[in-house]
């Protein structure tokens, strides 16, 4: 066995063969890629990095307290939002039932056919709910289950076979809990009339000066959800919004500022509004603002303030918070190393199924990091990670599932998962399989050949060889369009 000793901002990488940890690289705003080694990888903190990672530093800057940002106020001075009043009551609650699918490309990932996001109080206000919870139908494709059972933009999805759906993540995994082609029964608070368009309604209420609202429409904007993507447009009901007082569109309209996207860059601006959200106490501005003094491309470096930072956004439940100071527990940046104390903290973002949270968590087991070594739970967090459609959850899960640790072995699921993982656009997959094949069984390998001849870019023997003609049909299976 080989220990290779990285920089300050590296974890140390344990070499085995086919099993190493990864390195450790700063995204633009401190989001840290776990990834490389041999075929067991780390992931990125929580999934929220408009814009890709610069090259990896090689030593920490010096700890420098973080000046203030330059003053720059916003446009409109901010102020104290105003909550939304529940409009006078026109809903009504409807029951259908819709039978559980599955996507063309991945039978095992649960599909009914809609693009949804999740509830807050004062969206739900604004639908004429009392309370937080639920999802909210964006988009129900045409031909769906959802669509054929009646289900329409607009609808909130309140309850599911009887249990309470809390948002998109609970969705998930109720809907995991389905058998594919059995029924089940969706509880829907209903808002709009019959007829009424859906993003009509959501422009109205915001001209009428509904924060919230308006704030939603930038997001799907800047997502593309149930609107086609445009970045312009999402900026503009961001500034709308954050104008009225908005907090999460303050930040959202800082991160477009930072980045320039969709608007002019503005460094001091986009801090200055940043600031303010974070000064608010918004837990999801903390964390971004954590991550700005984390990465030092915009501020001075500054690794204590960011975990304070990322501590108070954490004490207000907020995952992705809890996995950023985790990593920075489990590196040991700006503290001394914790595993113990990013355990905890994973723990904690996992109840709240945070796939990043569930991956790391299974890295810690996997190697007896900070708990008790246990590949049977590794592969348990690994598997709950894939079920939420993420890609490294598939890699890990697959590692173990070909080498029978933790789990009995099966080399075609393994292979199937891989598979899934490059139909995602997954890279380190992709590498795995172009450039550090051996370390996988044969078995796996002509697994992995004779889905790509099913896919139609094979047709050489399957032997498990990796020559040219192989790895020339992995990439090309890689690039389709899925």
């Amino acid at each position: 066995m080989r220990y290779v000793v990285l920089s300050a901002l590296a974890l140390m990488t344990v070499v085995t063969p086919g099993i190493a940890r990864a390195q450790a690289e700063f995204g633009s705003r401190g989001n840290i890629v776990l990834a490389g080694g041999t075929d067991i990888v780390r992931i990125l903190p929580p999934e929220a990095s408009p814009t890709p990672p610069p090259a990896p530093e090689t030593k920490p800057e010096p700890k420098i307290a973080l000046p203030s940002p330059p003053p720059a106020p916003p446009p409109t001075p901010p102020t104290v939002e105003k909550r939304p009043e529940a409009p006078a009551q026109q809903g009504r609650f409807v029951t259908v039932q819709a039978k559980r699918g599955f996507t063309q490309t991945d039978q095992s990932r649960p599909w009914i056919g809609i693009n949804a996001d999740s509830v807050d109080r004062p969206l739900a206000i604004s639908f004429g709910l009392r309370d937080a919870g639920g999802i909210m139908v964006l988009e129900a494709y045409p031909g769906s289950p959802a669509a054929q059972a009646g289900i329409r933009p607009g609808d909130i999805i309140v309850n599911m076979n009887g249990i309470a759906v809390g948002d998109t993540a609970t969705f998930r995994q109720r809907l995991l809990a389905v058998a594919t082609g059995n029924e089940a029964t969706f509880e829907i608070w209903r808002y709009l009339p019959e007829g009424a368009d859906f993003i009509t309604t959501l422009r109205s209420l915001a001209e009428q000066g509904n924060a919230s609202v308006t704030y939603r429409l930038g997001h799907m904007y800047n997502r593309g959800s149930g609107v086609p993507r445009d970045e312009a447009e999402a900026a503009r009901w961001f500034r709308l919004a954050a104008n009225a007082g908005n907090t999460a569109a303050m930040a959202e309209l800082a991160l477009m500022l930072l980045d320039g996207r969709g608007v002019e860059r503005n460094t001091a601006e986009g801090l200055s509004l940043l600031k303010t959200a974070a000064d608010s106490g918004s837990p999801s501005a903390l964390w971004q603002y954590g991550q700005v003094m984390q990465a030092g491309k915009y501020v001075t470096r500054d690794f204590a303030a960011a975990a304070q930072v990322y501590q108070r956004a954490a004490d207000a439940g907020y995952a992705p918070a809890m996995v950023s100071l985790a990593i920075m527990h489990a590196n040991g940046m700006g503290m001394p190393r914790n595993y113990q104390q990013a355990a905890r903290l994973y723990e904690k973002a996992a109840v709240q199924n945070n796939s990043a949270a569930l991956v790391n968590l299974g890295v810690l087991y996997q190697y007896g990091n900070g708990v008790e070594k246990n590949d049977a739970k590794a592969y348990d967090l690994y598997r709950r990670a894939a079920d939420l459609n993420h890609p490294t959850g598939m890699h890990n899960m697959a590692v173990l599932l070909d080498k029978g640790q933790g789990v009995r072995r099966d080399s075609e699921q393994a292979a199937d998962l891989v598979m899934r993982a490059m139909r995602l656009k997954y890279e380190f997959s992709y590498k795995q399989m172009t450039t550090n094949s051996g370390t996988y069984s044969r078995e796996f390998r002509a697994g992995i050949q004779r889905r790509l001849k099913d896919a139609g870019v094979y047709n050489g023997p399957l032997d498990g060889e990796f020559g040219q003609t192989t790895q020339a049909a992995i990439t090309a299976y890689y690039n389709m369009k899925h």
